[in-house]
């Protein structure tokens, strides 16, 4: 009987399945479709429950069900969107276009302009505003410094030190 039993699990079997050699993940079961234009996205404020509530709807039907966010949470949400719009603004301004340059007028809203309120300012200058073109390159050096000092009268931990050299 113990013969036996050994002989059955020593029989393998040979059909393997075969595995799928896409390996999904949370970011890869939705599906990256465009928005339609048709879909409207609104926030509406109701006063009764003092929330926000956030719509989906294609004509006059919800397609999707409401969200009711705290007026913290709605100023929360906006902040992240329009920052996230931002960066992307920015980060668009400095990639390459078709022909392999960056676009001028969107370059130069990456720094922001000044305006002074000055009569004085004016009259010397011709203007308000104070625009910022940078050119030119900058230099940083770094470096190490070790100094010893072999005085016997020193303590041995402090006859060596280093330092950050600027």
């Amino acid at each position: 009987m113990l013969h036996a039993f050994e002989a059955f699990a020593q029989e393998k079997d040979t059909t393997e399945k075969k595995k799928d050699t896409i390996k999904t993940s949370r970011s890869l079961r939705r599906l990256l479709l465009k928005d339609s234009d048709r879909i409207s996205r609104k926030y509406k404020y109701n006063a009764a429950l003092d929330k926000y509530v956030y719509s989906e709807k294609v004509g006059e039907y919800d397609i999707s069900t409401p969200i009711f966010l705290t007026p913290q949470e709605y100023e929360s949400l906006v902040m992240r969107e329009r920052m996230g719009m931002y960066f992307r603004e920015k980060s668009r301004a400095m990639q390459p276009t078709a022909q392999g340059q960056t676009p001028n007028n969107a370059q130069r809203d990456l720094l922001p302009e000044f305006y002074v309120k000055s009569e004085l300012f004016e009259s010397i200058f011709g203007g308000n505003n104070i625009d910022i073109i940078p050119q030119g390159n900058v230099a940083f050096d770094l470096g190490l410094r070790y100094t010893k000092n072999d005085n016997p009268s020193i303590s041995p931990e402090y006859r060596s030190s280093y330092g950050i050299d600027f």
